[in-house]
């Protein structure tokens, strides 16, 4: 009797383990499945090495005055950024300055 439970635990175990292998191979596919839809652009967007070595810096910071005269324009290139309306800036810059 105790060897016929100890061949049904042994099988018991057995079965475990492979489906743990089973699992684990499966969750390796997904995780290869997965950056090769990335790679092939299906799911996000993934840029090209030349572009991630060699990014566009087209936006600057621009320092204005009170009286609406540019002061001054840091960038890389001569692109600048979105212009920000005065009524757009946050309440809070605003009174730190004073």
């Amino acid at each position: 009797m105790a060897e016929k439970n100890k061949k049904k635990a042994t099988t018991v175990r057995t079965t475990v383990i492979k489906w743990f292998w089973r699992l684990f191979g499966i969750f390796l596919a997904l995780i290869f499945l997965c950056f090769f839809l990335i790679a092939k652009g299906r799911i996000g967007y993934m840029p090209d090495i030349e572009e991630l070595e060699n990014p566009i810096d087209k936006y600057a910071t621009q320092v204005i005055s009170s009286d609406n005269i540019t002061m001054g324009t840091f960038s890389l290139k001569n692109s600048n950024r979105v212009y920000v309306n005065y009524n757009d800036l946050s309440p809070s810059l605003v009174s730190s300055s004073t």
